[in-house]
């Protein structure tokens, strides 16, 4: 009866002690937490970031351009797209939106806000830089889905090779001065 006795004490105490210590707050336990609407991870140059990424155009003169509608020398970047899920078809296409240039609507208008360049803008290529490479076919228009469909491999990853550059907008010489041109991209499927 002693033993008894003692282990129902024992288990009497100890409930009351795990009893008692759930009644004491001990402080606050906060949870985040969102659900995504993307299906897809950028990066560009391996950098992603939620702020977006940055393509830095190298520095052109005006006397690159040799009349309306000539493009300076492209700058090559890898789109990478990762963690695609949903892909219906298996097959996705790019849409670069943002402000068109007034004169040429198939490019991104320069926005930059002090100190612009002027009688350019920003335009996109698909596939990559190749020498001696004529921009005809390749642009990727702004505000448009692309031609070529992309098909991401396993656990939807693709590289895409892109390049952009200056596009002269009109006959008169380009202005010295910054460019900017930002835009959304949208993964189409």
């Amino acid at each position: 009866m002693k033993k008894t006795l003692l282990a129902t004490l024992t288990a009497t105490a100890l409930t009351s002690l795990f009893v008692q210590a759930t009644n004491y707050p001990a402080g606050t336990v906060t949870f985040n937490g969102s659900v995504s609407g993307t299906t897809c991870s950028i990066a560009v140059g391996g950098v992603n970031t939620t702020a977006g990424v940055t393509v830095v155009l190298d520095p052109v003169t005006p006397g690159s351009f040799s009349g309306a509608g000539s493009i300076s020398p492209p700058k090559s970047f890898t789109l990478d797209v990762t963690n695609c899920s949903g892909i219906t078809g298996g097959a996705l296409r790019l849409n670069f939106s943002g402000p068109t240039d007034q004169a040429r609507a198939n490019a991104f208008a320069n926005t930059a806000s002090t100190g612009a360049a002027t009688g350019v803008a920003v335009v996109l290529g698909e596939g990559p830089v190749m020498p001696g490479m004529n921009w005809t076919g390749l642009v990727l228009a702004a505000n448009t889905d692309s031609a070529t469909q992309y098909s991401p491999g396993p656990g939807g990853n693709i590289s895409i090779p892109m390049h952009a550059g200056l596009l002269q907008t009109a006959a008169a010489i380009p202005t010295a001065g910054a460019v900017l041109a930002n835009t959304t991209l949208n993964i189409v499927y």
